[in-house]
């Protein structure tokens, strides 16, 4: 095991824009289908047991028309946004604390692609 001392910003955001766009298709697609009144879309931070956002409702019309896949499209964009402020505030907290405390540990696969060789002149 090793600790990680530092996490690569791009990796951690993509990472989270993705699971909360999925958690939005989820949201978004359920409260579709269950036929309600409308979609929330969070705009901020979200992390299990702190939050900071503004939540934004989006009316579904009733009955379904083309606009509804539009609207889940909107809240789902809304969840992947708030993936990234929030991965972005993960890895900043981390990296600051990483400094004086490396607290996570990890299994580490190397790299095993083979040393190209260089440039070199074969004389034969």
């Amino acid at each position: 095991m090793r600790k990680i001392l530092r996490l690569d910003m791009l990796s951690v955001v993509r990472l989270f824009a993705i699971f909360y766009a999925v958690i939005g298709v989820y949201a978004a697609s359920k409260s579709a289908i269950m036929g309600k009144d409308s979609v929330l879309c969070p705009f901020g931070f979200e992390y299990p047991l702190s939050y900071a956002t503004i939540n934004l409702t989006v009316s579904l019309p009733h009955p379904a028309t083309w606009v509804t896949p539009f609207m889940v499209l909107i809240a789902v964009v809304f969840y992947a946004i708030t993936g990234v402020i929030s991965g972005v505030t993960v890895v900043i907290l981390y990296n600051i604390s990483s400094k004086y405390w490396p607290g996570v540990l990890a299994e580490v696969k190397t790299d095993e692609r083979p040393a190209e060789p260089g440039p070199g002149i074969g004389l034969i």
